[in-house]
């Protein structure tokens, strides 16, 4: 039975109806997995940045580190700590307990971080106050990295909250 020119064209234009549909399902399909795959790809972003973020300090163990060196840069000005045998000893108890605060909080350190240390060994120089401005420095070091951490993740939330707004907009 052979169509008529009416039902020809409505065939081919109900089949143009279904591929636009079918198409139209594709695009949908595609642009929800590409929104999900920038959602997540920023949700790990984020989350590997929260990860490597450095810990936080708190004002309790701070003040209880820097008493400690306080102390014994007092005793090195007082000559205490200039007494060879006695000031070596000190010095490097207390750079024990410096070195294994930082370890065990996981702080960051600069490069030259050992030189504190040293200092202290030479004779004469140790009477500069060099353990707190070492505990003041290792603070101040990790408290800048923390806040650029949070700069960059407080940007990546906006960018996440700006993307999200794009991919609910109509179109």
């Amino acid at each position: 039975m052979a169509l008529t020119p009416k039902e020809d064209i409505r065939k081919a234009m109900l089949e143009a109806q279904r591929k636009a549909r079918k198409l139209d399902e594709q695009q949908e399909e595609t642009s929800s997995r590409i929104k999900r795959d920038m959602f997540s790809t920023l949700k790990r972003q984020i989350n590997a940045l929260k990860r490597s973020l450095p810990p936080e300090v708190f004002f309790v163990e701070v003040l209880f580190i820097f008493m400690i060196a306080l102390t014994n840069d007092v005793l090195d000005w007082l000559f205490i700590g200039s007494i060879p045998v006695i000031g070596d000893i000190m010095d490097l108890a207390t750079w024990i307990i410096i070195s294994s605060w930082i370890w065990w909080r996981g702080f960051k350190r600069p490069t030259m971080h050992f030189l504190a240390g040293l200092v202290e060994f030479i004779p004469f120089a140790d009477i500069l106050p060099v353990w707190s401005f070492y505990v003041v420095g290792i603070v101040l070091y990790n408290e800048f990295h923390r806040m650029a951490h949070m700069k960059k993740i407080k940007k990546m939330l906006a960018t996440a909250k700006e993307a999200r707004k794009i991919a609910e907009a109509p179109v």
